[in-house]
């Protein structure tokens, strides 16, 4: 049989005390502040690559179906071009998240332990 409710953590003062000392310390202020760049850079470039893919098919058509060889337009390659480079940008932020920003956030939170 299957519960029905689950029950809420309790926090206690101890709980609000470090997070309260986290939310202060200034390294924590730069880890926000670099994972939001970061991700917003990542987001914006896969923005920019998806809708230009998309103006390059509404307004240069041409462009898109030109053979690239004798069965391949340039339209298969660009589209393809697209998900490697949102697959790169997803490595790069993972990559960069594990290396940087999880040691920085390891540090803060060793720092503010009781």
């Amino acid at each position: 049989m299957m519960p029905t409710a689950y029950a809420r953590p309790t926090t206690t003062a101890v709980d609000e005390t470090r997070s309260e000392r986290i939310s202060a310390d200034p390294a924590f202020l730069e880890l926000v502040r670099r994972r939001d760049r970061l991700g917003f850079v990542v987001v914006g470039s896969i923005v920019v690559i998806y809708f230009g893919y998309i103006l390059l098919l509404a307004f240069a058509p041409g462009l898109m179906c030109s053979h690239v060889t004798t069965t391949i337009t340039a339209g298969f390659p660009l589209g393809l071009g697209v998900l490697i480079a949102t697959f790169l940008l997803v490595a790069f932020y993972v990559w960069r998240s594990r290396t940087i920003l999880d040691r920085m956030s390891d540090e803060i939170v060793n720092r503010s332990a009781p």
